[in-house]
Order: structure tokens, then sequence, then C-alpha cells
């Protein structure tokens, strides 16, 4: 079920039909304003109907019809004049001067609100790019800047909600003229709901977080913004920022519970709070809490045990179960003790507990039935496969499939490729094609409701365009999925036009194979009369046109001999003939012709006296300008016939100034553009109406730095969860102390891993630690203690090294702000061994190798170092790289895999750290940072180096490294696997 929210007054300015039904008296009226508005196209008359409605309704005190006719009247005035928004509020601003009454003057508001709220997301990325200037205008929208429209805003949603009275005693059933009503009218009872979930849909919306800014912006960071509704009411948002996104948020939140605590309307309380809980689970900075995903699952189940009988707790129930859903995605099948393998199972016992069978279905009821169907579904996910394969060679794929015992597999062969079909043209393929291939395949048994890959084998084809499908029914249609496939033994390199076709099994160049256009892509006749379209002994094809009208020319082609057909992938570009490329002779251009290439090959780069300017100064730039043409392929300078016009754009993308230029015998221009000195600030831009190329330029009121900042260097030895203070200093540059000074510290974590072969993940979470603000001293000094803590999620056997970043912004009693950066690392232990080469490096001598020890924070430490070194066997056989991760499962045994695919990779054969080791050659103690010396010459293989340590907390350390030692000449020996290749 959708869910269907009651529409807000200002929404229904932009579609007038949605509007309610009107009042018996005015019904006959309305019908025909709309007809004249919609079938008649008579938008003047109809305004001049809805101005004469609009003074009656005044005239009798009638809110519900003012408020529709005056919402008709902006929106007609829009169509019937050349007005721009701003000029066009005027209507809703003449009708604040006298209102009917204080619902009246609160629901204008609301539409005022609306009204800028929808001019700001038509401009939002214009209006972003403008900074403060001398040239605002209070009755122009178009000089205003993104603070100008966030105090716009707030200021209309307050002046709305000023009279809150008179919003809550008024029912939306009271209101039908001005209300469309939706499937979900108990939880928006009343006008007051309206506005202020509008207002929170607008602030809770994602681009408005960039509006929080400077010191006093507020935050999200106290716990109680996510604890239960109780907890959450007594919370008071310290900030003296009174236009603030986030307490806004919070203020309006608290103001509805309060209302529907007194009202005693638990739907509306309900939905609303599940809102919030979400809302700030999502925002809430995560160093708040210890916990957050407990708090936020503490708040959803206060609300599914303070009103167990409330339908509207569903949703709350939704959330819970989701939550542990959306959890079980982390499961990873290589880590055996994953936690997150039964969290599917968790979702399921919350939805069954929960979900009624005989109720009215709600939001939250659809939601779970959905949720629940979506884990219980059996499906098959993915398939993947190489585009092209084999003739008469088993084929490898790998299947994806979700809590599914058995899937159905059919293969047709088409007439023509189809990569990636969708549901209807694969169901219309599938059923009119002649079937190759159809099996089951079994999976294995598996209860914990999470998605595996396996790869299965598909029986040798002959040469063709292939369609396979994979269901997990064999005659339903339900969960199904489709991918198209080519087998031929046709393969082939290109570089620029020139195709070389050789076997796709032994490699050998083949001749006599043709090259061919799609006919149904390509749209004008190609002449190809300068190429050779079949290819030689050497397997070479030449595709070249002649009409330079199409140099970029992009179509379906097809190369073919006999029976066997290959679409070449995704799209061939057809060159046309050069100098450089020619196959042979073919006529010049002419002079008009080659000038016209040249224009529109036309490039231009921009150069400019700094990078940023202010109001009233000068700009300037130069420009090259340069081109290629079919004569030549390579780059070369311009000397343009014609000038070139230059333009300067405002914020606003309007032109303030231009210049005509005529490039010089080096193909460049200079010219000096002035910026006006009233004028809105951002960027700027210099483009030309000959082709696209342009230059940003950003204009600013700035001033010269007046002081700088450090932060000290950490002295002493920390370890994880001790408090470390950290201390800095603002300083003038005239040599002062910046004073009483707003310092705005964070802090925050991430995990770094000096032993490669240590961690099983590339990706972990940044997290803030710290986020406050304090003042400078008379020195102008500031110092804070925060706790070193590590993060527990990363698993300490993986020796991690925490790195702290802190950075601190100072802002003076002027308003200047500078910024400092400054980077602490803890580990578990104080040192780390490492070696001075790469994970897998190639060498040509052992004897440049070194082991190293330094402390976490890259200060080397004395330390005595056991080495050992041994040879390591690579496989026998040659390999080749999957095209895929390893699968999760094999429903296939080794046997069977090496037989119908020996040169695949049936599980990690090729990782080295999976070869086998030999006996070590080398086991000695060094001084750390000192060469090995080995005495003898290793033979060319690879080997593996070992550096262990003990560290000062008495802890063994070790690193490990892979190298290859090459052999006379350097070159590298060649692995026993291939990488791929097209």
């Amino acid at each position: 079920m959708k869910k269907r929210n009651i529409f807000s007054l200002f929404t229904a300015l932009l579609f007038l039909p949605f509007l309610g039904k009107s009042q018996t008296n005015t019904e006959k009226e309305w019908k025909i304003i709309d007809s004249l508005i919609g079938k008649a196209n008579q938008p003047k008359t109809a305004l001049v109907r809805v101005n004469k409605l609009y003074q009656e309704s005044h005239a009798k005190n009638n809110v519900e019809q003012s408020i529709k006719a005056l919402a008709y009247k902006y929106t007609l005035d829009k169509r019937v004049t050349d007005k721009d928004e701003s000029e066009n509020t005027l209507v809703i601003d003449q009708a604040l001067v006298k209102p009917i009454n204080a619902l009246e003057r609160s629901l204008l508001w609301f539409m005022k609100a609306g009204a800028y709220v929808n001019y700001y997301n038509r401009f939002q990325y214009k209006i972003q790019s403008r900074n403060d200037t001398l040239a605002h205008k209070d009755s122009d929208w178009a000089t205003w800047t993104l603070k100008d429209f966030q105090w716009k805003i707030y200021r209309a949603y307050q002046n709305a909600l000023d009279d809150s009275v008179a919003l809550q005693q008024a029912t939306i059933k009271q209101y039908p003229s001005i209300v469309q009503f939706g499937n979900v009218n108990e939880l928006r009872p009343t006008l007051y709901d309206l506005v202020v979930n509008s207002a929170i849909d607008f602030y809770q919306g994602p681009p408005r977080f960039s509006w929080e800014r400077g010191s006093n912006s507020f935050e999200l960071k106290s716990d109680s913004v996510l604890r239960p509704l109780p907890v959450f009411l007594q919370y008071n948002p310290q900030t003296s920022d009174s236009v603030s996104v986030m307490g806004n948020i919070i203020s309006l939140y608290q103001r509805l519970f309060r209302f529907h605590l007194k009202q005693d309307a638990k739907d509306a309380l309900i939905d609303a709070d599940n809102r919030r809980i979400d809302w700030v689970y999502k925002n809430l900075y995560d160093y708040t809490l210890v916990d957050k995903d407990s708090t936020y699952l503490d708040a959803a189940r206060y609300l599914i045990q303070t009103y167990p009988n409330n339908p509207q707790t569903l949703q709350s129930v939704y959330m819970v179960a989701n939550y542990y859903n959306l959890l079980a995605n982390k499961y990873n099948m290589k880590k055996e003790d994953s936690i997150y393998q039964n969290k599917r199972i968790t979702a399921l016992s919350y939805i069954d507990k929960y979900l009624p069978k005989d109720t009215l279905p709600t939001y939250g009821w659809y939601n779970l039935a959905i949720l629940k169907e979506s884990i219980t579904k059996p499906k098959v996910v993915e398939i993947t496969m190489e585009k092209v394969n084999m003739s008469n060679e088993p084929i490898l794929a790998l299947l994806k499939f979700y809590h599914l015992p058995k899937a159905y597999l059919k293969i047709v062969s088409l007439q023509t490729a189809q990569p990636s079909p969708g549901f209807t043209l694969g169901d219309s393929l599938i059923l009119h094609n002649k079937v190759m291939q159809q099996s089951a395949i079994n999976f294995p048994k598996s209860t914990h409701y999470q998605s595996y890959t396996t790869e299965i084998k598909i029986d040798p084809l002959p040469v063709g365009q292939y369609l396979m499908c994979l269901s997990s029914d064999e005659k339903s249609k339900e969960s199904r999925v489709y991918i198209g496939f080519q087998v031929s033994d046709l393969a082939y390199f290109t570089n620029n036009g020139d195709y070389f076709v050789v076997n796709r099994k032994t490699g050998k160049p083949i001749e006599g194979v043709k090259y061919e256009l799609d006919k149904k892509t390509t749209t004008d006749p190609i002449d190809f009369k300068r190429s050779k379209l079949v290819s030689d002994k050497d397997g070479h094809i030449v595709v070249r046109a002649l009409k330079k009208s199409i140099s970029n020319y992009s179509s379906n082609a097809y190369i073919f001999k006999g029976k066997d057909t290959l679409t070449l992938r995704d799209y061939s570009t057809i060159p046309t003939v050069t100098e450089t490329n020619k196959v042979e002779n073919v006529k010049k251009m002419d002079s008009e012709e080659l000038e016209e290439e040249r224009e529109d090959n036309m490039k231009m780069l921009y150069f400019t006296d700094r990078n940023i300017y202010r109001p009233g100064q000068n700009i300037h730039f130069k420009s090259v300008v340069y081109t290629k043409d079919d004569e030549d392929s390579a780059y070369h300078i311009y000397n343009r016939k014609d000038s070139i016009t230059f333009y300067l754009n405002d914020v606003n993308n309007k032109k303030v100034d231009s210049l005509r230029l005529k490039t010089d015998d080096f193909g460049s221009v200079s010219g000096v553009f002035c910026i006006p000195s009233n004028v809105l600030t951002g960027r700027f831009s210099i483009d030309n109406k000959d082709n696209s190329d342009d230059l940003s330029i950003q204009v600013e009121e700035y001033k010269r730095p007046t002081f700088f900042v450090e932060i000290d260097s950490v002295k002493g030895t920390y370890r994880l969860n001790d408090s470390m203070p950290i201390t800095g200093t603002a300083k003038a540059y005239n040599g002062s102390k910046v004073s009483n000074a707003s310092v705005k510290l964070h802090i925050q974590r991430t995990a770094r891993f000096p032993y490669y072969w240590l961690r099983n993940s590339y990706y972990y979470s940044n997290k803030k630690l710290l986020d406050t603000v304090i003042r400078t001293d008379a020195q102008g000094r500031f110092k804070i203690v925060f706790k070193v803590t590590p993060d527990e999620s990363v698993d300490s056997a993986s020796l991690p090294v925490f790195q702290y970043a802190i950075h601190a912004d100072v802002t003076d009693n002027n308003g200047e702000t500078r910024s400092k950066q400054s980077l602490v690392a803890v580990g578990y232990n104080s040192v780390d061994v490492q070696w001075n080469i790469g994970e897998k490096a190639k060498l040509l001598s052992i004897n440049d190798v070194r082991a190293f020890v330094k402390n976490t924070n890259g200060i080397s430490v004395a330390c005595s170092v056991k080495v050992k070194i041994q040879p390591i066997q690579q496989p026998k056989n040659l390999l080749r790289q999957k095209y895929w991760s390893q699968p999760d499962v094999q429903i296939m045994d080794s046997l069977t895999y090496k037989q119908y695919f020996p040169h695949d990779i049936y599980k990690n054969e090729t990782d080295i750290k999976n070869w086998t080791k030999e006996s070590p050659i080398l086991e000695t103690t060094v001084a750390s940072d000192s060469l090995l010396n080995y005495k003898g010459k290793l033979p060319a293989g690879w080997y593996y180096l070992e550096a262990n340590i003990t560290s000062p907390e008495g802890k063994p350390l070790k690193d490990i490294r892979y190298v290859q030692i090459l052999p006379e000449g350097g070159m590298p020996l060649t692995d026993n696997y291939l990488d791929g290749f097209n």
C-alpha cells in the first residue's frame, strides 16, 4: 500500500485540479472556473471570476473559500502575466495586510513558505553559489543568497505557527475545499498537523543539511534525541543558531508530540515518532552513543510496548524487523564466526509475532507483509558469464541464488544478440525460439535466508547467439533472470579501425573473415571504398570511411565467416581516412572543407592572472585556440579567420560583459573583463559563443589572513583507552596573541592495517569521537583532553593502528576563521615491524631487502629482528583468473570441475598464500633497518620472507612478504596463471 499523505496547501498551488471539493453554495462557480482553466484554456477569464469570488469570500469572512480563491489567483497570475516569483507573491502579502482571522493569517504564511520552498527547490544550485553582496534587494528573490532563503523560510513557518491554537482547532474535515484527502487521514487530523509536518518534510530533505554552518550550528550530539519519547520530550536543544535546521526539526517534533499527547491522538503521535526515530538514527553522529543501534531499537520497542493494540505501531515493528534484515547483509560466508548469518531469522520472528491476520491493513502492515515475502521468497538473483564462449567446449557460469533449493535452466538460440533483455522481451524470446538445453539445478540446503553464489556447467553449444533463462519455478514466471551470450571461435583485437581476427582457442590468424555493419543500427549509408572488409592471411581487416561527417560514427557491427558470426563488443567506432591511417591514396580535402573541419573541432584553453577576484577588479585572461582535422591526426594551434566573442557571466549565468577578439599567429587571444562593483559574489564564468569550452572564476569579498593556527606535537607515549591532551596556539602574523577566540575541535578516528595479511576487509568506517567548541586563553592557547578509544568492530587480532585526525577551526572576534589539522596514531602495540618492499615484490637480489621497526607515529626504533626466507612452489598447471569472485559454495567437486575446466581456478589455487613452502634457506637475526647480506645467489623464483620481533608490551609481532627473484637480465618469470584478455 502506498502511503498517500494529505496534500499541503502550497502543493495544491501547483496542481489546481487536485484541490478538494467545494462547498455547495459555490460549487457551480468553481466548476465554471475549472472548465475555463482546463477545457476552454481561458485563464484570463478564469482569473476575473476568481478575483470576484475572492472578494466575496473575504467579505463574508469565509476562510476556506478565501484561501482557495487566493491559491487559484496566485497560480493564474503566473500564467497570464510576466511577473516573476517575487512580484507574484505580492498577492499573498496584500492578503496578509488584513487577514480575516488568525487562522487565515497562519494559512497565508504557510502559503508564502510554500512559495519560497518551491522557488528554492527549482533554483537551489544557483542560490547555493551566491554570496553576500551589496546588490541584495529584499523585493528581488534573484538577489537572495542561501542564508536569505534560510531565514525567509524559517520566518514564514514560524509566523504560520505563531497562533498554533487556531490551527489545532481546525480539523481537516472542516476544510474539504483546500485539503485533498488521502488514505491516512487519521495521521494528519488538523491543519496544525499539515503545517508542522510540511515544515519537517522540508527541513529533513537532504539538501537542507548543507545549511548547517558556522561555530554556532546545532548538531545532533545528545543521545536523548534518539531515546524513547518521554526522554526525548525532556531534551532541550542548546543552540544560539535560531535558524538551525537540526534544531528546528527537534523543536517541531516536540511541539507536535505535546499537542498529540494532550489531544490523545495516538495514531498521529505514533506515526510522527516513528518518523523522528528513523530520521535521528540516520543523522545522529556515531560518536554520541556507545551503541546507537540498541538505542534505536529501544525507542521503536517503546512504542510497541506502550501502544500494543494500536495498528500504527506495526510500522515500529517494521523498523525493528527491517533493522535485522539489513544487518543480515553484512554476513560474510568466508568469515566462519560471522554473527550476521541468522539475522533474518530474528527479523521473521518479529514479523510473525506482531503481524496480525485479521486487522484492517495499515501502512506498517503492508511494509511488514512485503518484508516477510522478500525474506521468505526463494529467488534467482543473478547470472554472470563470459559474453563470448568457445564452441563445442563446456561453458562456466556463476549463479547467485537466495533461499532456493532448485532452479530451472533453459537456453534458446537466437537470430541476433540480446545481451540483457527485459522480462517482456525475454519471455517472448524464450517462448518462440528453439530450446537448446533444459535442466534442473539442485542447490545446497540453507535455512539462513542468505544469498550464495555457485558455479554451474553448461553443456557445449555450436556457434551462434543464445539466451539463457534461470527461474525458481519450472512453470511460473515469478523469479527469473535472463542473460544473452555468444558462442564463437572468432576473437579480435582492434585499434582505431584496424581489426586482427584470430581463433579464440589457438590464437592463430584467420583469413577470409568479413566485416559488416548492423543495418538495424545504421541510419545513413557509409562509403567503405577505401577499406578492406575481409581479413587477409594475417587476420587483418581495415575499416575506414570517406565521409568526414561520420568521424565519430558508432554502430553495431559483425565479423563473420561461414556460420560463425561474432557481434563486436558494445559499439564500434568507424574512423575516417587520414594521412596516417589511409589504406590507399585518397583525395585530400579542399581548403574550404579543411577550414570547416577545423572549425568543428575547435577547442580552447583558458588562463587567468589569479584564482579569486573581488568585485570591481579586472580579470586578465588569455585563451589558446587549437584544433585538429582529418589531414592530421595531431592537435595544433588554430589561427582562426573570424574573431571570437567572449562573455563574462555572473552567478545567475547572465551575461555581464562581452569582448570580440581575434587570434594572433600563435592561436591566442588576450582580454580584460571588469567585474561590476555591486554584484552578487560567487561563481562567475567566461565562455564564448563558438564552442562549449568555459572557465569558472570565483568572485569574493576576501581578506588576507591575519593569524594562523598551530597544533602541538603529542609528547609522551600513549596506549589505547588513555586520556590524551591536545594543545595548540592561535598566533597573529604581527606577533600578538589571538585571545578569547572560538575553537571548534573535531577528532575523527580511522583504522589502518600495517599487516595486510591479517586484515579481513578493506573497509572500516570513520567515526567522529569529539566535536566541541572551546576558547583560547589570554596567550592564544587552547587545550582539550580526549580518550583514545579503539574501534571495537575491528578485530584486534588484525593488529590495527588507530589514527586520530585532529581538526581545529579557530574564529577570532572579527569573524575570521583559520584551520589546522594534525594526526596521532595509537595501536594495540607501540611498535610495528615492516619489510621495505611491497606485498608482492620483484627483485634482482635479496640483498636490497631490509626490515625496519617504527613506532605507531613513524619514528624508527632500534630492535633485533629475526628473519626467515623460504622458497615456495607455484602451481604447475596454467590457470586463468576468474572473471568473478570465488563462489561461496561449489556444487561440482574438484575432480569434475578440473575435468571440464582444467585451466580455471577451482578454489584459490593462484593465491600465493596457499602455495607450498619449502625448507628455509635463511634463518638469522639482524638489527632493524639493516641489509640481509645473503651471501649466496638465490635461483629465480618466488620466496616467502618473514620478520619477527617482540614488542615492548611483550607480544610477538611479524610481517611477511612474497618476493619474486628475477633471472639475469631482469625479465620477470611467467606466472602459471593468466590475468585474462578480451
